[in-house]
């Protein structure tokens, strides 16, 4: 039996129970048969103990926070070492509940949304509001002063009435979360609709086991959807067998065209998961980062400008890049420099330093960053943006004390080269608090 790696886990589902009934639902739906199963602390240890450290997901097959325990498993998951990350819906998270979230160590939260306006949102997922998921977002917008690693997506089910609007749905969460995401719906357990790209020929799918709210674990998402509605006497169960047991038993039975498991495959689409066309395009999933970098940064009139502390004049093209004019087009190859700007000696040993890149990204997709003295380590998040009709902004934060050394700007469109016009550079510092005692010199005379 092999050691299981962290690609391996698929993450916990610790509850069936939900506070919402949406329409696509198999789960918790209108016509769905609702189950209240919920996995125990014991279980959820005993699974997380025997699986390699790494990010780890909680969810549930209705909503994590709908089980009693869930910052118990958070709490558990964090204390083993592993990082917790979080599947919602968001219709639970107060400030409060966000703040406790923060201290635990989750640094990676997904909502699932399906929707940017309000209506249209209350007839998809019945008994919840988008408001409070924009004010969850905003908030947590705010806490990334604190927590600079603390990244939000949102995660859109696509339908054939919402599948024209995902440029609408980019603009409404721009500014919100760092990320959407969109994946094709599934329906009748195994079959998809309003897929990205032609799947063409199937490929194998990989493995990955889940932690399901009976405490059985479950191979891949498919077999957990289909177990809700169907008894599988061949589930083993963390209570008699260990994570790395059970993946072995269901890689040799998705070997084995004889086994349950490879019947139920035979008629399965959800190998689309798996599948990439040559640009790494997927038929299931596509994401979008949409984060500008400024979620961390302190209000305008909190900072002052630095006028002159960084030009873009200075910067030095790398690995064949181009300049024309203010049009900067990177080399082909995806993720090489193809500008670095060396910051001024000290820029960020004693105060924070933030930057603003005014651009156009004309073709492809830039991602901008800082990184170490060598280039080798980024020193925070690369921000990145796609091609658009209009002018883009880049925000860049070095905390006090950083080690970050030069600003880089590479290309990141698996499909060939990108081109940026680079429009303007700031350099801002936190405004100095007054002296107390040279105002109580003033206000004396």
């Amino acid at each position: 039996m092999r050691a299981m790696t962290p690609d391996q886990v698929g993450g916990i589902a610790s509850t069936e129970v939900c506070d919402l009934s949406c329409v696509m639902c198999h789960f918790n739906g209108p016509l769905a048969r609702r189950k209240s199963a919920t996995i125990t602390p014991e279980e959820g240890l005993a699974f997380m103990r025997s699986i390699p450290k790494g990010l780890l997901w909680f969810a549930a097959t209705g909503e994590f926070f709908m089980d009693p325990n869930a910052l118990v498993h958070l709490r558990n998951a964090a204390a083993l070492g592993h990082q917790p990350a979080i599947l919602t819906n968001g219709q639970s998270l107060t400030p409060e509940l966000i703040d406790e979230l923060l201290r635990i160590g989750v640094r990676l939260i997904r909502f699932s949304v399906d929707a940017y306006d309000p209506e249209t949102y209350r007839k998809i997922r019945r008994g919840g509001e988008l408001s409070k998921i924009v004010d969850a977002c905003r908030y947590l917008r705010a806490r990334r002063r604190d927590y600079p690693k603390l990244r939000v997506e949102v995660n859109n089910v696509l339908f054939h009435k919402t599948f024209p609007d995902q440029e609408r749905f980019i603009a409404f969460w721009t500014g919100l979360v760092d990320a959407v995401n969109f994946n094709a719906e599934y329906y009748d357990s195994f079959r998809f609709r309003n897929t990205f790209i032609d799947p063409g020929e199937r490929v194998d799918c990989h493995l990955q086991l889940y932690l399901l709210p009976t405490g059985h674990m479950s191979p891949c998402c498919a077999v957990h959807v289909y177990q809700h509605t169907h008894n599988i006497d061949w589930l083993p169960h963390i209570r008699d067998t260990e994570p790395a047991a059970a993946l072995d038993a269901f890689q040799k039975m998705y070997d084995d065209p004889a086994s349950p498991l490879a019947n139920l495959c035979r008629g399965c689409e959800w190998w689309i998961l798996w599948k990439r066309d040559e640009a790494g395009n997927s038929p299931y999933f596509k994401t979008v980062e949409i984060d500008d970098g400024a979620g961390g940064w302190p209000r305008a009139d909190e900072l002052a400008e630095s006028a002159g502390y960084l030009e873009l004049s200075r910067l030095s093209l790398c690995n064949d890049a181009s300049r024309n004019g203010t049009g900067l087009t990177t080399p082909a190859s995806q993720w090489w420099y193809a500008a670095l700007l060396t910051l001024p000696p000290g820029a960020a040993d004693a105060e924070p330093l933030f930057i603003r890149l005014e651009a156009g990204v004309e073709e492809g997709a830039i991602g901008i960053a800082l990184v170490e003295a060598d280039g080798s380590t980024f020193t925070g998040p690369e921000v990145v943006r796609q091609a658009a009709s209009q002018p883009v902004t880049f925000h860049l934060t070095a905390h006090a004390g950083s080690s970050a050394r030069s600003m880089v700007i590479r290309n990141v469109s698996p499909a060939g080269r990108s081109t940026v016009r680079l429009q303007a550079l700031h350099a801002y510092r936190l405004k100095r608090a007054p002296d107390p005692n040279l105002v109580s010199i003033q206000a004396g005379r």
